[in-house]
């Protein structure tokens, strides 16, 4: 999930994702267009995040009983 984060979110936050989706060289286009895929690392985010949500959960109500 921190790979995700790094490549996409960081990678647009320091302006290098967007310059890189629009290069010459047709191998940083596809790496960059396979790496930040919506069906790729974003969901491997949400879906990390989301299980972490719900393991919290799941252990404090357990704790709970």
């Amino acid at each position: 999930m921190l790979i995700a984060f790094w490549i996409v979110g960081v990678g647009s936050l320091a302006d290098q994702l967007q310059p890189n989706l629009v290069s010459s060289n047709i191998g940083t286009v596809a790496g960059n267009v396979i790496m930040a895929a919506a069906a790729g690392l974003i969901l491997a985010v949400v879906a990390g995040v989301l299980s972490m949500i719900t393991g919290f959960r799941t252990r404090r109500v357990r704790a709970a009983h």
